[in-house]
């Protein structure tokens, strides 16, 4: 029996730390998300046009998975979108504008892809 009590106490233990780590990684993620987000897009700001910089946006929208807020990859997916558009707008010029948009399009459209399969994890494992 001392040997079961023991291995309820682990569980336990084990349990509690899982429970703070995994409030550690939501803080992190949502103090980091809104963080990257202002940077990339200044960057993006400061970019030439032709750069695809949108794709640094997948590293906050994959942050997202941590955070225990429903609908986040889908705020996060629309805001990105919007900023990949005009980020798109106020870059100063570098390629082809039409080169530009379809790069920036397919960048929207992957964001979206993203943000639906983080949706279905979430769904699935939590």
């Amino acid at each position: 029996m001392p040997f079961q009590n023991h291995q309820s106490n682990r569980q336990a233990w084990a349990g509690r730390v899982k429970a703070i780590v995994g409030n550690r990684k939501r803080e992190w993620a949502a103090l980091g998300i809104p963080i990257l987000t202002v940077a990339i897009f200044v960057a993006d700001l400061f970019t030439s046009q032709g750069v695809a910089d949108w794709a640094w946006y997948f590293v906050p929208l994959l942050l997202s998975a941590n955070i225990g807020v429903r609908f986040s990859p889908y705020l996060l997916a629309a805001i990105y979108s919007v900023l990949t558009v005009v980020g798109g707008l106020l870059s100063p010029p570098g390629l082809e504008p039409a080169a530009s948009i379809v790069s920036r399009c397919i960048g929207i459209t992957l964001l979206w892809l993203v943000a639906r399969l983080i949706s279905q994890y979430r769904h699935e494992f939590a």
